[in-house]
């Protein structure tokens, strides 16, 4: 009888551990799992970050579009509500989009400036006509069109409020006036030009404290002229200016203001499936920066074939690798590409 008790008692024992074990993983299935899934999902929700651009216009075969496309990390709408235009510059100036210039359904040359306000509305038009004119918001300043095509300036026009007139701003280069070379504001104090129909291979720096240009002895690995560029972030947090295709090129190269090197980046092969594997050009691309400088969208533009795109690559500093990210609705060229308020897409 003792016996046969022990040997019950030793089996409720083995049993009551194993139900305890039992226990035990449920809990871990049940709770630890998913707290543990949880965090994974908010460390990835922590390092993603949402934009919203606003793609403006644009160029198919040289006819002026009237496309406005919104497009977002989660959506991608178009509507037609806008008069057509192409070669025209859209800017963000105290949080409200705005274009100005650029070539309509006339084939004609415009002055016409509009912002957006859930529709497009004229306001502050510029005092000539102007095509492909160039420009970038300056602090302090407001946004500042340093040029545009065919046509040399002798100072700047600044815009310092969306509803207010432009004003003749610091005396421009003669050189850079009408040659619209990609345009990037580095800092508060240094305006940056790369390229250019005058001077491709040339980078100019315009000081906003001395008020004075300088040309800088180094040159670009390509000549370039209707590029695109952007700030950028490398891998190790340093802020470059970098600069994609243009003619007679479809790489992106950066050239690093701290140490005035210039660094080769990753050459897009977008046309790997066809007969040659590069164009010789990709132009009238449009270069936007995403989270926090480290990656590079670029929109759209033509080949030297003659062929219009509507793929959206984007570049990634970290790996230095161009991926093809998503499509616009339409393809096109010479559109301006604005990151605006997430609430718009």
């Amino acid at each position: 009888m003792i016996k046969i008790r022990m040997l019950y008692s030793s089996f409720q024992i083995k049993k009551t551990l194993k139900f305890m074990l039992d226990m035990s993983l449920i809990c871990c299935i049940y709770l630890i799992i998913p707290i543990l899934f949880s965090n994974i999902l908010t460390c990835k929700h922590n390092n993603f970050k949402k934009y919203c651009h606003l793609i403006i216009g644009g160029s198919y075969k040289g006819d002026p579009l009237s496309d406005l496309e919104f497009h977002s990390n989660f959506n991608s709408t178009i509507q037609t509500s806008m008069p057509p235009i192409r070669g025209h510059i859209g800017f963000v100036l105290n949080g409200t989009p705005m274009y100005c210039g650029g070539i309509t359904s006339l084939l004609k040359k415009s002055s016409k400036c509009y912002k957006f306000d859930n529709k497009w509305i004229e306001t502050s038009n510029l005092p000539v006509d102007m095509v492909y004119p160039f420009g970038v918001n300056v602090p302090g300043y407001g946004f500042v069109i340093f040029g545009y095509r065919h046509n040399i300036l002798i100072s700047t026009f600044v815009l310092t409020s969306p509803d207010s007139y432009w004003i003749s701003g610091p005396p421009t280069h003669q050189q850079l006036s009408d040659g619209e070379p990609c345009i990037v504001q580095y800092n508060s104090t240094m305006t940056v030009f790369l390229g250019g129909i005058r001077s491709q291979y040339q980078i100019a720096t315009y000081d906003w404290i001395t008020h004075t240009y300088s040309i800088i002895d180094k040159h670009l690995s390509n000549g370039r002229w209707l590029s695109s560029c952007s700030l950028l972030r490398n891998k190790y947090g340093d802020l470059l200016v970098a600069v994609f295709g243009g003619s007679y090129a479809t790489d992106l190269e950066a050239w690093d203001p701290i140490d005035n090197s210039v660094i080769n980046l990753a050459t897009l092969d977008y046309n790997k499936n066809k007969n040659s594997k590069y164009f010789e050009q990709l132009v009238s691309t449009q270069l936007v920066p995403i989270n926090d400088f480290t990656e590079l969208l670029m929109y759209g533009g033509y080949s030297n074939a003659y062929e219009y795109h509507n793929t959206i690559w984007k570049y990634s500093s970290n790996n230095n690798q161009w991926t093809n990210f998503s499509k616009m609705h339409t393809q096109k060229s010479s559109m301006s590409v604005l990151s605006v308020k997430n609430n718009l897409c």
